[in-house]
């Protein structure tokens, strides 16, 4: 009796030293595929604020070289009044 009893023990520490490792296992699993999803979650976030920021600064650029032509033409406009009062 007190054999099967301490056998008992010794299957019941057997059985947990698995159930942990399968418990591990799982886990380490259960990271690693969140993690990937993340990871691709934040590359896909990040490809779309690089276009943002790229079509935000496309389009500043057009506006101040637009404003920098309306600068010149007003220049050129006055220049040309001037010298037509002359």
């Amino acid at each position: 009796m007190r054999e099967q009893s301490q056998n008992q023990k010794k299957n019941d520490s057997v059985d947990y030293d698995t159930l942990v490792a399968e418990l591990d296992k799982i886990l380490e699993e259960t990271l690693s595929e969140a993690l990937e999803e993340q990871y691709a979650n934040l590359n896909a976030q990040f490809a779309r604020e690089s276009e943002r920021l790229f079509e935000s600064r496309s389009f500043w650029r057009k506006a101040a070289v637009t404003e920098g032509l309306v600068i010149l033409g007003g220049v050129f406009a006055g220049v040309m009044v001037y010298k037509l009062k002359e």
